[in-house]
C-alpha cells in the first residue's frame, strides 16, 4: 500500500458523447459533427443513445481522440460496457500515436459494465486510440465516458506490502483524511505470481463520518464501505468494515 499526498491533475480531455442520441446511426464520417471536441477520428462508430458503440458483430471499429500534449505523466479512464451479453470476451486495445508511430500500451477486457484506467507517459504530442479485439466472434464494445488527465505532481511512500494466504487483510496504522492506493496480485500452487492488478484509491474519512461512531444496535451487524453504507456483496480490492456486535474489523478483500 502507498500513501499520495493530494496531487494536482490537469483535464486534457473529457468526452461525454452527449451528441450521440441517436440509436444505431453510423459517426464515424461526422465526428466534428457529433463529439464535443473537434479533432476525433475512427472507423464503425455509432451512436447508442448518449453513448458511443465502437465495432459491429463481425467486425472490428476504433476511435481515436484529437491531438493532444503532455510531458508528464498521464492518466486515463475510460467507462466501458458489453453492448450485449452475447459480447463476453471483448477486449479493447488502448495505443497511442505519437509522431506517425502506433504504440500499444495494453489490452483490457470489457466487463459487463465498469471503468478501466491506466497511465502512460506520451512525451509530447500524441493521440489516444482505443480498438476493439475480437472476443468470440463479437467485436462490440459500448464507451459512456472518456477522460484524460495529467498528474502535475505527486509524492509516494511504499508503507506495507504483504504476503498471506488469507482471502482479506487488514491494514493498520492508517491515517484519515489521506488517500491510499493499493494493487494486488496472487501467487499459485507453483509460485507463478500474477500481474499486479490496476491501483486503487480510497481516502480514509475523519473520526466524525467514520462508521465507528454511527449508532447501531446488533441487529446491525454485516459488512460496510468506508462511508457507513451497508455492502451485499464486497468487491475484489475493496476495502470494507465488518461489524459484528460491538466490535468492528477493517478488511481488503482479495
Amino acid at each position: 500500500m502507498r500513501a499520495e499526498a493530494q496531487e494536482e491533475v490537469e483535464t486534457l480531455l473529457t468526452e461525454d458523447f452527449g451528441g450521440f442520441t441517436d440509436t444505431g446511426k453510423s459517426m464515424a464520417s461526422k465526428c466534428d459533427s457529433y463529439f464535443s471536441v473537434p479533432g476525433w477520428s475512427g472507423s464503425n462508430l455509432y451512436s447508442e443513445g448518449g453513448k458511443m458503440r465502437i465495432g459491429t458483430t463481425s467486425i472490428a471499429g476504433n476511435a481515436t481522440t484529437p491531438l493532444l500534449t503532455s510531458n508528464k505523466r498521464v492518466v486515463v479512464a475510460v467507462m466501458a460496457s458489453l453492448y450485449d451479453s452475447a459480447d463476453t470476451g471483448v477486449a479493447i486495445t488502448f495505443s497511442y500515436i505519437k509522431d506517425g508511430e502506433e504504440i500499444e500500451i495494453c489490452t483490457r477486457k470489457v466487463k459487463e459494465a465498469g471503468k478501466v484506467q491506466f497511465s502512460f507517459l506520451p512525451g509530447g504530442d500524441f493521440k489516444l486510440k482505443m480498438s476493439t479485439k475480437d472476443g468470440k466472434g463479437k467485436k462490440r464494445v459500448v464507451i459512456s465516458r472518456v477522460t484524460i488527465s495529467e498528474r502535475l505532481g505527486v509524492q509516494s511512500e511504499l508503507l506495507q506490502s504483504v504476503e498471506t494466504t488469507e482471502t482479506s487483510y487488514a491494514f493498520t496504522g492508517l491515517e484519515t483524511n489521506t488517500e491510499y492506493k493499493y494493487c494486488v496480485s496472487s501467487i499459485d500452487a507453483e509460485g507463478n505470481k500474477s500481474e499486479a492488478s490496476e491501483f486503487e484509491f480510497v481516502v480514509l474519512g475523519t473520526v466524525e463520518t467514520a462508521i465507528d461512531v454511527v449508532e447501531v444496535d446488533s441487529s446491525a451487524d454485516g459488512i460496510y464501505d468506508l462511508t457507513g453504507r451497508k455492502v451485499d456483496a464486497p468487491e475484489r480490492g475493496g476495502i470494507y468494515i465488518v461489524r459484528k456486535g460491538n466490535n468492528a474489523t477493517k478488511i481488503l478483500v482479495k
